[in-house]
């Protein structure tokens, strides 16, 4: 009994231990997106990823933009920790048959510039991993979407993006209003924009298209609205809301030129199953590959490989977790029919001991004074 009972929980662990070397958890899904918004939708930037697959903690992008074209890079990272910039909530606001594809409010960073500047913008999604641990490598490499995010994928359309100012902290919020999008039911009442005249005044919430991005138009002063909720389609809404702070304006460029380079790919010992879009490949100066992707709005690239001497010891640690299973179910199977056995002769042995006790189960009466008292029904 105990030899069955050791070999059966020792062979279910061990099996248990082979399947999660085999069978391991996926890791946790999650998207990368940097989109450059700028103040003249006439401009036309180029945005630069540069994807370090040893070093994924420093990742990061460049803009290059005409002179003095202002322009702000909103990154939102997957759902990870980032170990920099201070974050903002994203708020988005779509016409009403598509605010159910909106995504909640993400926490994104922002980073603002002007023309083509030396330095660099960060992407800060990922920490350096602890001293003696090494870097993910190619398995474990977070390609970043250029151009788009969650909601501009959702929604198909392009936003006009608002961004609170205050004064003492820099940016206090972002607001990407989608064309037909309404004041929301939370919004204070406020003023609510009206179409602008030929000769309309300057504003500081300027009216969203109901199209593509466009460039800011002039409009008149807003009037007075009792309800936040009975705005026409495309209103700005920061005029939905009580006046806080100041809003400036960006706008998604009507053209613009994107790339992404993951650096330092050694694909030593790795099957590559896909790479998407078609990539141009060159070696670099340390002999490993350079993978570049080039597009415009809304580039994605992706690449899946496979380790072979993983896969080789995945494939044996799930033979060895099937064998075990194997042993462990035999061996139950051997040890509930001995504990059966046991219990068997136990209730045998038992009854032999109490010979009052008849076959049947009742207990058997004393004879009387004339001999045995015979056993009765009731009827």
């Amino acid at each position: 009994m105990a030899f069955y009972f050791t070999v059966a929980v020792a062979s279910f662990f061990w099996g248990l231990h082979n399947a999660r070397i085999g069978l391991p958890s996926p890791p946790a899904s999650g998207q990368a997106y940097a989109t450059v918004f700028v103040q003249d939708a006439t401009a036309s930037p180029t945005l630069w990823a540069y994807i370090d697959t040893d070093a994924p903690w420093k990742d990061y992008l460049t803009v290059e933009a005409p002179k003095h074209a202002k322009w702000l890079v909103v990154i939102q990272c997957p759902s990870v920790r980032q170990s920099g910039g201070h974050p903002v909530a994203l708020a988005t606001e779509a016409a009403p048959q598509a605010q159910a594809e909106a995504p909640s409010s993400p926490d994104v960073t922002v980073q603002q510039g002007e023309g083509s500047p030396r330095g660099h913008v960060y992407l800060r999604c990922f920490s350096p991993p602890p001293a003696g641990q090494a870097a993910p490598g190619i398995q474990g490499v977070t390609l970043p979407a250029l151009e788009t995010d969650q909601a501009i994928g959702s929604i198909q359309t392009s936003p006009t993006l608002y961004v609170e100012h205050n004064g003492s902290s820099g940016l206090a919020g972002l607001f990407q209003v989608f064309p037909g999008a309404i004041c929301p039911q939370t919004a204070t009442p406020s003023a609510t924009p009206t179409s602008p005249g030929p000769g309309g005044s300057a504003s500081a919430s300027p009216i969203p298209s109901g199209g593509a991005s466009a460039q800011p138009t002039a409009s008149a002063s807003p009037s007075a609205s009792p309800s936040p909720t009975a705005g026409p389609p495309g209103p700005a809404i920061p005029a939905c809301f009580a006046p806080r702070a100041s809003f400036s304006t960006y706008y998604l460029p009507a053209s613009v030129t994107t790339h992404e380079i993951l650096q330092h790919v050694n694909l030593t010992g790795y099957v590559t199953d896909s790479v998407f879009p078609n990539e141009i490949t060159k070696s670099d100066s340390k002999s490993d590959e350079q993978f570049t992707w080039n597009g415009a709005f809304g580039l994605s690239p992706s690449i899946e490989v496979t380790d072979q001497a993983s896969q080789d010891n995945s494939n044996r640690a799930i033979f060895e977790a099937g064998v075990a299973f194997g042993v462990c179910a035999a061996v139950t199977i051997g040890f509930i029919d001995k504990l059966f056995e046991v219990i068997f002769d136990w209730r045998k042995d038992r009854n032999k001991e109490d010979p009052g006790q008849s076959a049947g189960g009742q207990p058997e009466k004393p004879p009387g004074p004339d001999g045995p008292v015979p056993q009765t029904s009731a009827r």
